[in-house]
């Protein structure tokens, strides 16, 4: 049950050792738990530049308006998900009871930079999150703007006529009145 809970522990899998068995990878887990080298971080380490340089990329096209923005702020989430997965595995290699201290320092070296990525990737989220919002109402009020512009139009233009009524046309736009009244 011990070597059952390491082994959930450190390569995040809730097979047991009897599946391993059964499944032959029984000795590459156990020689992963026993081996004292340091954990694969190059593997992480290039998937934590995979991830900065996506999120980079992404933070410039949604600038240059290339992507829209309700893309962007989907990928910068696809992002984020990636960069937490990232962070569970580096958290889960610095619990390792064999770690050795330089691999350790390494580790938080990478855990350091999967911080940073989150951080910024979180407020790009935040950002271009408010900008589609500010867009969308800017694109809403416009079209507001426009329709009650024409309304306005439409009055200044039965004004400019109005007020160019001689007695003659005025007595009858009045007597029109009075009889729209009454009926």
């Amino acid at each position: 049950m011990k070597v059952q809970t390491h082994i959930r522990r450190t390569i995040g899998r809730t097979r047991t050792v009897r599946e391993l068995q059964c499944r032959g990878s029984f000795h590459g887990v156990m020689g992963y738990l026993l081996d004292p080298s340091t954990p694969n971080t190059a593997e992480i380490e290039a998937a934590l530049g995979e991830a900065e340089e996506k999120l980079l990329d992404m933070i410039r096209r949604g600038a240059s308006g290339a992507v829209p923005l309700g893309d962007v702020v989907g990928g910068l989430q696809e992002d984020l998900n990636r960069v937490r997965i990232l962070y569970r595995r580096l958290d889960e290699a610095l619990e390792r009871r064999d770690l050795a201290f330089e691999a350790a320092q390494r580790l938080r070296g990478l855990q350091t930079r999967a911080l940073w990525i989150y951080r910024k990737c979180r407020l790009e989220h935040f950002l271009f999150s408010k900008l589609q919002i500010e867009r969308s109402l800017r694109d809403a009020l416009y079209r507001e703007f426009v329709e009650t512009y024409q309304e306005l139009s439409v009055i200044d233009e039965a004004e400019r006529r109005f007020r160019g009524l001689d007695e003659a046309s005025l007595s009858l736009n009045l007597l029109a009145d009075i009889a729209s009244e009454d009926s």
